[in-house]
């Protein structure tokens, strides 16, 4: 028979790490430069696969900025377990399991937990009498001083005007639901 889609995929054997267990770019910084290094590797790499110049091996590679060393690690066989290379579920990528993060240095917090569509011409006329909007099919911001929600059609918002995840978490429930 053929598999169910909707079935729970069986537990890998690579354990899945906790929500926000590692630090990111926005929590922890990122040295400018090492974004320039993997735009570049990236680059050529997929210059080689466009240009069938040859085979791409499928590898893990490090780059430490600061020591100017660089590793590559063979990858290792695909775990027929594993939600993401079997599967094709990527929970993390999608945003599930993430608390609001309050983003360095902006004085803004984004959520991005709501796993539904936003429908965006519809939440802009129930904001209009509430505020500012502007809504162009890919992002609707909302202004009702001193705050500005800037919303995407996935659900994903970026709350300007706190740092507060709590208030930010408010203020998405009030204007854009729960």
């Amino acid at each position: 028979p053929a598999p169910n889609p909707l079935a729970k995929p069986p537990a890998s054997s690579t354990p899945e790490p906790p929500s926000g267990a590692q630090p990111t770019c926005e929590t922890a910084g990122v040295v400018n430069t090492i974004t320039a290094i993997v735009a570049a590797w990236q680059t050529s790499l997929a210059y080689r696969i466009l240009t069938g110049a040859g085979e791409v091996e499928p590898r893990i590679s490090t780059f430490d900025v600061w020591t100017g060393q660089t590793r590559q690690i063979a990858m290792p066989p695909r775990d027929p377990n594993c939600p993401a290379c079997a599967h094709r579920s990527c929970r993390h990528l999608s945003g599930e399991g993430r608390p609001p993060i309050s983003l360095c240095g902006r004085n803004a917090v984004q959520i991005h937990d709501r796993h539904r569509p936003v429908d965006l011409p519809a939440l802009a006329q129930s904001l209009a009498p509430l505020g500012q909007v502007k809504e162009n099919g890919f992002a609707l911001r909302f202004i009702n001083p001193p705050y500005e929600l800037t919303v995407f059609p996935d659900g994903r918002a970026i709350i300007k005007g706190t740092t507060d995840p709590a208030l930010a978490r408010s203020l998405y429930s009030r204007y854009i639901g729960n």
